[in-house]
C-alpha cells in the first residue's frame, strides 16, 4: 500500500469532534445495556429480598408509629407485610418494593460512563445506594400515610403512578449530580 493511500486511511479513520461525541455516547449505551443484563436476571428468576424487605417495612412501621399510625409488620409465607390501621389492605413489601431496581440502575448509569476512575464510581454508587434505600423509606412511607389520610385510590395512584416516574426521576437526578461532581458533564454536553 502506497504512503499516500495509508495518510489518506489515517485520515479518514480519525473521528472528528461529533463523531467522538456520538462515539462516547455509543460506548455509553453498550455499557449501560449490558449493565442492565444483572436486572432482568434477577426480575427473571424471581429473586427475593426478604431481609431487606423486611428490614424496610420494620422501619416503616416505626415512623408510621410515631406519627401515631397503628401499624404492624410482620411476615406471612416469607412476605414481609405491614398491617396499618385505617387502611382495608395488608401491605405487601415484595422484591420490587424494595428499591433493589433503583440501586442496581443507578449502579449501571455510573458504571456505564466511559473514562472515570473506578474510586469515583465506587462511592458514586455507595452513596447512591444509601440515598435511594431512604428515598424508598420515604416512598412506602408517604405512600401508606397517603392512603390512610385519603383512601385506597389515593394509594393506588401514588404507588403506580407518582412513585415509579418519580423514582425514574430519582436514579437520573442522582446520575446528574454524580457525573457534575466528577467533572463529566462538560465531556459529554453537545
Amino acid at each position: 500500500m502506497g504512503k499516500r493511500r495509508q495518510s489518506r486511511l489515517k485520515k479518514s479513520l480519525k473521528l472528528n469532534t461529533g463523531n467522538k461525541k456520538l462515539f462516547f455516547v455509543f460506548i455509553f449505551l453498550v455499557r449501560f445495556l449490558l449493565m442492565s443484563i444483572p436486572v432482568y436476571l434477577l426480575m427473571h428468576f424471581k429473586a427475593k429480598f426478604f431481609y431487606l424487605g423486611y428490614f424496610e417495612a420494620q422501619i416503616v412501621a416505626v415512623i408510621l408509629n410515631s406519627l401515631k399510625i397503628n401499624s404492624i409488620a410482620f411476615a406471612e409465607w416469607r412476605f414481609p407485610m405491614i398491617a396499618v390501621e385505617g387502611l382495608s389492605q395488608t401491605i405487601l413489601i415484595d422484591s420490587a418494593c424494595t428499591g433493589y431496581r433503583s440501586i442496581l440502575a443507578l449502579a449501571g448509569l455510573i458504571i456505564a460512563v466511559p473514562n472515570i476512575e473506578w474510586k469515583k464510581r465506587i462511592k458514586g454508587i455507595f452513596y447512591g445506594a444509601i440515598i435511594l434505600f431512604f428515598v424508598n423509606i420515604a416512598r412506602i412511607t408517604s405512600t401508606i400515610i397517603l392512603g390512610v389520610k385519603f383512601g385506597d385510590a389515593v394509594f393506588d395512584f401514588t404507588h403506580t403512578f407518582l412513585w415509579r416516574e418519580g423514582l425514574i426521576f430519582i436514579v437520573v437526578l442522582l446520575w446528574y449530580l454524580w457525573l457534575k461532581r466528577s467533572k463529566m458533564v462538560l465531556a459529554i454536553a453537545f
